[in-house]
C-alpha cells in the first residue's frame, strides 16, 4: 500500500507542475473618428493587427504576469487625426519570478481590430509584429522581432531591428528593411523596395520597379515586372523579368554569380562584365563580346541592363 500512497500523493504535485501559466489581461473598446489614424506605441510585446467589418477598435492585451496592473500601464490617448494607444512597463514592478530566466516581458501580447480603411502606425520595442486585411496605409515598426503583412491593399512601410520581414498578398507600394534577417515578398502589385544588412532576400511577383539590397546574402527574383535594381556584398543574384519587360536595370554582385532571365523579344540595351569569372549567353545579341564582358544590345536596343560580378560568372538566358 506504501508505494500506492507515494503515487496518489505526487498526483497534486504533477497537476500543478502541469497547470498553464496564469493569465491577465486588459481588453477595450475604442472609438476611432471618421479619417483617424489608429498608432500603437509600446516599450515591450508581440502584436496581432486585423482589418476587420468593425466601426471602432478592438484592444486586448494579455499577459502571464499575476496582476497586469502592476506590471504596465496603458492609456489612450486623442491627438489631432489620430487615436493613440501607449503601452509602458511599470517601473521597479516585479515580473513573475520565471523572468530570472531571460523570458521576455511576461510574454505579453497585442491582439488589435480596426476597421479596415484605417491608417495605422505600430511601434514596438519588444516582439513582432503580424498585420493583415487592412485597406489603408500601414506603419509597421519593430525594435525586437519579425514582421508580417498579407491581404494588404495601401501603402506599406516595414522596419525591424532584430527580425525577418515577409509579405504577402500587397496591392501598393512597399518598402521594408531589416537589420537582422531575411526578406521575403509575394505577389506585390507596386513598386517595392527591400533592404537587409543580414539576410537573404526572395522575391516573387513584382508588378513594379524593384530595387533589392543587402549586405549578407543571396537575392532571388522571380516575375519582375518592372526595372530591377538589385545588389549584394554577400551572395549571388539570380532574376527573371516577365514576358514584355523591357525597364532594365541594374544588378550587381561582389562575392558571387549574377544570372538573368529575359524576354527575347524585347528590346534593350545590354552592358554585362565580370571581374571574376566569364560572361555567357544564349541570347541572341548584337555587339562587342569578350570571355568577361559584353556590350550591345537585344533586338532594337532600348533600356539599359547592367550586369556586373567581381567573382562570379554573368549569364543571360532566355525565359
Amino acid at each position: 500500500m506504501r508505494p500506492l500512497a507515494l503515487a496518489l500523493a505526487a498526483v497534486p504535485l504533477l497537476l500543478i507542475g502541469a497547470a498553464p501559466a496564469p493569465m491577465s489581461q486588459f481588453e477595450r473598446t475604442i472609438p476611432l473618428p471618421a479619417g483617424a489614424r489608429f498608432v500603437l506605441d509600446a516599450d515591450a510585446g508581440s502584436v496581432v493587427l486585423r482589418g476587420t467589418s468593425r466601426a471602432d477598435a478592438s484592444v486586448r492585451a494579455t499577459s502571464t504576469v499575476d496582476d497586469f496592473d502592476a506590471k504596465f500601464r496603458i492609456e489612450v490617448k486623442d491627438g489631432p487625426g489620430e487615436v493613440r494607444l501607449v503601452s509602458r512597463k511599470r517601473r521597479g514592478s516585479a515580473s513573475s519570478w520565471f523572468g530570472l530566466f531571460g523570458t521576455n516581458d511576461s510574454n505579453l501580447k497585442f491582439e488589435i481590430e480596426v476597421p479596415q480603411a484605417t491608417q495605422v502606425r505600430i511601434d514596438t520595442a519588444g516582439g513582432s509584429v503580424r498585420a493583415s486585411g487592412l485597406r489603408a496605409d500601414a506603419d509597421l515598426e519593430s525594435s525586437g522581432g519579425s514582421i508580417t503583412a498579407s491581404d494588404h491593399q495601401g501603402h506599406l512601410k516595414a522596419d525591424t531591428s532584430g527580425g525577418s520581414i515577409r509579405l504577402e498578398g500587397v496591392r501598393g507600394d512597399a518598402n521594408v528593411k531589416t537589420s537582422g534577417g531575411h526578406i521575403e515578398a509575394r505577389q506585390v502589385e507596386g513598386k517595392l523596395a527591400a533592404e537587409t544588412s543580414g539576410g537573404s532576400i526572395d522575391i516573387q511577383d513584382v508588378s513594379g520597379d524593384l530595387r533589392a539590397e543587402t549586405s549578407g546574402g543571396s537575392i532571388h527574383i522571380r516575375g519582375a515586372g518592372g526595372r530591377v535594381d538589385a545588389e549584394t556584398s554577400g551572395g549571388g543574384v539570380e532574376a527573371a523579368f516577365t514576358k514584355g519587360n523591357a525597364q532594365g536595370g541594374h544588378l550587381e554582385s561582389s562575392a558571387g554569380s549574377v544570372r538573368v532571365s529575359l524576354d527575347p523579344a524585347v528590346d534593350l540595351s545590354i552592358d554585362a562584365s565580370s571581374s571574376g569569372g566569364s560572361v555567357r549567353t544564349e541570347l541572341p545579341l548584337k555587339g562587342t563580346t569578350s570571355r568577361s564582358a559584353f556590350k550591345g544590345t537585344l533586338g532594337k536596343g532600348g533600356n539599359l541592363l547592367q550586369v556586373h560580378t567581381s567573382a562570379g560568372t554573368v549569364e543571360l538566358s532566355a525565359l
